[in-house]
């Protein structure tokens, strides 16, 4: 193997494969974690044979993960500097002896009568982190999960080296609290919060009160979930993305606050309207830091937080938001054709100038929202609407929303290259902020990989 992951393993369901050149958090400030973690996975997966794996845990003294795998004499030693790590060569010495094949279809384990000669040398991954899921997979594939499949899951993402998932589970849990804490009544509640399958939409504000209610006994069994998620990647010494605000507020709420400026964003997909909070109304900052307040409270502290306030709903521009309302945008539209037929509305013209200050304006204050609360946070966001919305994202629109956040304080998903190819480009790789490569190759749990994979061939070597 020639990194954590081969180019055949870098094709994940409804997911992005992650490639990020950054340094990543020593070992040593991540409490509990041990071998015995990484131990737990390969026995899970790969039998009671993995019991006489010997697995040992060294600090990194470079800033590339690393692992090594050396057996002689029938006796295997895998050493690595994370649990991920160790789990990864135990895989790959099995993978590649021909004794264990895990995927999402199935696994095959056989272990051999007597081990074989062999040494792997130092393999370093030459990524600081490898990303995995997206914000959709929460809804298309994994509303319905448990523990136990969840367990196999973070078991699959420990083998293939994945050490930054996103963990959108249980946040219904706490927006239920802290929408409580602004006044909201239990039946206004039950009417914004839109079915389990339909939640991603709702969380990034494109939705409201789809199939609602959301049932108190699906929250309070997520939040209790997502509790063993969260502890299970963190013992493997995983970096889990967080959620954060991103700006949409209730109906309920925007009706509560008639001097607040919020604007009623346009209706997406044939649903009916959100409302956007805008960042620089003092509400904002105040419900960013008590959503991570009583996160952390209910969760535990992170280092990254996914806030998405434009998956392809346009930024306000205009003083009374009608622009961000009318325009016709978004995915569905992006590769339809230019034409003048009914339901295509037209271009909206905004000044240049005002476009540039209006989203470098945004785009510091949704950062400063989340520094306000976790000073050494990291900001991340997926780089979806940079590709379903290239129109309004133009270079000089990416630059600006990006130019007023600190290099280190952001990192974008940059997530589908295989239907947006060229975003970072465009780009121009998203002006020196860290981000992260990757596919969206299929959808709602299909596992096959398919369309054109020499494009994916290709492409991840380029």
């Amino acid at each position: 193997m020639s990194a954590f992951l081969s180019r055949r393993e870098a094709l994940f369901r409804s997911a992005s494969f992650g490639l990020l050149a950054a340094a990543s958090p020593a070992l040593a400030a991540r409490t509990g974690v041990d071998a015995a973690s990484a131990r737990g996975v390969v026995t899970r997966l790969f039998g009671k044979g993995a019991e006489a794996l010997a697995l040992n845990l060294e600090p990194s003294t470079g800033s590339r993960p690393w692992y090594a795998v050396d057996g002689r004499a029938g006796k295997v030693s895998i050493t690595g500097d994370s649990p991920v790590a160790l789990a990864r060569g135990a895989y790959a010495w099995l993978r590649q002896t021909g004794a264990a094949h895990v995927s999402w279809e199935g696994d095959r384990v056989a272990w051999p009568a007597h081990a074989a000669d062999f040494a792997s040398g130092k393999v370093e991954s030459p990524f600081a982190h490898r990303a995995y899921l997206n914000t959709c997979t929460y809804g298309y594939t994994t509303p319905w999960w448990g523990w136990t499949r969840w367990s196999r899951e973070i078991d699959w993402m420990a083998v293939h080296g994945i050490d930054m998932p996103l963990a959108m589970e249980g946040q219904e849990h706490v927006w239920r609290d802290l929408w409580r804490e602004f006044g909201l009544s239990e039946a206004e509640l039950a009417d914004y919060f839109s079915g389990p399958a339909f939640t991603p939409w709702q969380r990034m504000g494109n939705i409201e009160g789809y199939r609602a209610p959301l049932p108190s006994a699906w929250i309070d069994k997520k939040k209790d979930l997502q509790v063993q998620i969260l502890g299970r990647m963190r013992s493997l010494g995983m970096t889990p993305i967080l959620p954060a605000f991103g700006g949409y507020v209730p109906k309920a709420f925007a009706q509560k606050h008639p001097e607040a400026r919020i604007y009623r964003m346009r209706p997406w997909e044939g649903f009916h309207e959100t409302y956007w909070l805008d960042p620089a109304d003092p509400l904002f900052a105040q419900i960013a830091s008590r959503f991570l307040a009583l996160y952390t409270q209910t969760y535990g502290a992170g280092t990254y937080y996914l806030a998405d306030s434009f998956n392809e709903m346009l930024p306000p521009i205009a003083a009374d938001g009608a622009d961000a309302r009318d325009a016709a945008y978004g995915d569905g539209t992006a590769n339809a054709p230019k034409t003048n037929a009914p339901g295509v509305k037209a271009k909206v013209e905004i000044d240049p100038a005002l476009k540039a200050q209006r989203l470098a304006a945004y785009g510091k204050a949704i950062y400063d929202s989340i520094r306000q609360a976790r000073p050494d946070a990291v900001w991340v966001m997926q780089g979806w609407l940079f590709g379903a919305d290239s129109h309004f994202w133009d270079p000089p629109a990416i630059s600006a929303y990006l130019s007023l956040v600190p290099d280190d304080k952001l990192m974008v998903l940059d997530i589908g290259n295989d239907r947006y190819p060229d975003v970072w480009k465009n780009a121009k790789a998203f002006g020196g902020k860290p981000w992260i490569y990757g596919y969206v190759h299929n959808y709602g749990g299909s596992n096959p990989v398919y369309g054109d994979l020499d494009y994916y061939r290709r492409d991840i070597a380029a």
